[in-house]
């Protein structure tokens, strides 16, 4: 998997746009499209939680893209991110389509197993629908065996979401 990915770093508590850490604190704007530039070293504004925030404000003045030094990304998907990294501790997307993965600039698909992920997420279904059907019947080993298993399989999820 290529290193050409949007992070979050739970060390510096910010994001990284391939390899983009910090921005220079001013948005500009260009062809309808939010211009954040990365600045030097120790001089920048680093792109934390709140820093998007404020990106996203002055974005939604003049367009829906944001275009950081080497992608662009829609106002969604900054939003979308942030809600995800909130709810599940971290965030990783891949810039470069692989076979299981293709990066969509207006809504995250993080991790590099999408494919994967979608078919552990249908198994999870039919494997709940047994469940409640077993607990109709009142098969209670039946359901604890298939809880456990879903409870696994939402683990697997979770691993491969944050899997560089």
């Amino acid at each position: 998997m290529s290193a050409n990915a949007i992070t979050f770093e739970n060390k510096s508590n910010s994001y990284s746009f391939d390899g983009q850490r910090q921005f220079d604190g001013q948005v500009t704007f260009r062809d309808g499209m939010a211009c954040v530039s990365s600045s030097e070293v120790d001089k920048g504004i680093a792109l934390t939680d709140s820093t998007i925030g404020q990106i996203i404000g002055e974005a939604l003045v003049f367009g829906e893209y944001v275009q950081f030094d080497t992608c662009c990304v829609t106002v969604n998907y900054l939003v979308e991110m942030l809600r995800f990294n909130a709810k599940n501790g971290g965030f990783c997307d891949f810039l470069d389509n692989t076979p299981d993965h293709r990066f969509d600039n207006n809504r995250p698909t993080p991790g590099g197993y999408v494919g994967e992920i979608r078919k552990l997420r249908a198994q999870i279904k039919e494997l709940d629908n047994y469940a409640r059907g077993a607990r109709m019947a009142y098969l209670s080993d039946e359901v604890e065996q298939t809880e456990h298993t879903i409870r696994m399989l939402r683990k697997r999820i979770r691993t491969l979401s944050f899997n560089d």
